[in-house]
């Protein structure tokens, strides 16, 4: 794949589906992910999706943007900077982390939905430092 910076489209992501499907591998989790969002609020609520791909590595980190407010998703098979982590590059991490936590896909979807006020089941949490796991 190559390297994208920026928002990307309901479509796009579609394709990037069907191209994984077509070649008999599984969807990645990001994409699974970011496809949630976009079919799930994208035009209703107005959530955007942006992505970045790593250039020299297989993490993807994904942003969703709702509400005025933005949370980022890594997604990686392997740990990340470890300064980056400590610096809290991202709200969530999803795969190994140096601390020994693993958090899935499904988890930190609940999450974000929180976070972004998109569930009315949850209460939005009142500081941004709740999203960091220790």
């Amino acid at each position: 794949m190559k390297t994208i910076k920026g928002k990307v489209s309901l479509e796009l992501l579609r394709s990037y589906k069907r191209k994984a499907e077509q070649r008999d591998y599984g969807v990645p989790k990001w994409l699974q992910f970011a496809l949630h969002f976009a079919e799930q609020y994208g035009v209703k609520r107005d959530v955007k999706v942006s992505l970045y791909s790593a250039r020299k590595t297989y993490s993807k980190y994904v942003t969703i943007s709702a509400n005025g407010e933005n949370v980022k998703v890594r997604f990686s098979n392997h740990k990340p900077n470890f300064e980056k982590e400590l610096n809290n590059d991202c709200d969530y991490f999803v795969g190994p982390r140096h601390n020994g936590r693993f958090l899935d896909t499904e988890t930190v979807k609940a999450l974000v939905e929180t976070d972004l006020n998109l569930n009315s089941t949850y209460l939005k949490p009142q500081h941004k430092s709740s999203r960091h796991f220790e």
